[in-house]
């Protein structure tokens, strides 16, 4: 393993879990009670903005108290069970592992909320694996954009930007991790179909174990 990578941001949804059968029965669930219908067939493509986002994606509606309603009933659904659904993709157990072993410091910026990120994190057992985890209101704020996620915990722990990578499966990850001034590292499993926009000099991984080989 070469010594120039001292620590690793990782993204969660569609990059370390498959978190889609939680998720989309979630808010399907959460639309279903609310009785409102869905602008679009729920698909994984939808993962990956905030939640608030997806919902008034979905929704098409600008009531308030009707978003309101759906976030919340999608909070109670997803936090109480859907979270348990998540999956982590394959290797991906034994690269964060090996990363450890290895003295690479983890760390998890991410767009879904704090709660469940924590109880899947502790779920699945890697708990004791990351340094430092955050989610998109980890920072005091309701949204918090990824980018300055990223630059807190490369602050917060005294990271060096050149020595650091960010993995993630969307483009919207490419942009924060540039806009961090971190390098980044595309996974290509992930939920979105972002090979064709992230620019084709940004190194790209197929499996769990050729990031392994290319950190």
């Amino acid at each position: 393993m070469s010594a120039r990578c001292e620590s690793v941001i990782f993204d969660l949804d569609g990059t370390l879990i498959d978190s889609s059968p939680g998720i989309l029965r979630s808010y399907e669930e959460a639309f279903c009670r609310c009785g409102v219908t869905p602008l679009l067939p729920w698909r994984t493509g939808l993962i990956g903005p905030t939640l608030t986002q997806t919902i008034a994606l979905q929704c098409g509606s600008q009531n308030s108290a009707l978003l309101q309603s759906l976030r919340e009933t999608f909070i109670t659904c997803y936090d109480n069970d859907g979270f348990r659904l998540s999956a982590p993709y394959s290797g991906i157990p034994e690269l964060l592992t090996t990363l450890q072993r290895s003295g690479i410091r983890l760390f998890i910026a991410t767009n879904k909320r704090i709660v469940p990120t924590q109880r899947i994190v502790t779920h699945l057992g890697f708990d004791k694996m990351f340094e430092g985890v955050f989610g998109v209101d980890s920072l005091g704020q309701a949204q918090t954009p990824k980018s300055d996620v990223i630059r807190h915990i490369v602050q917060k722990y005294g990271l060096a930007p050149k020595r650091c990578l960010y993995l993630g499966d969307r483009l919207e990850d490419y942009e924060a991790s540039t806009a961090a001034e971190l390098p980044f590292v595309l996974a290509t499993w992930g939920f979105d179909d972002a090979e064709a926009l992230v620019p084709k000099d940004c190194p790209r991984v197929n499996t769990a174990e050729s990031f392994y080989r290319l950190v």
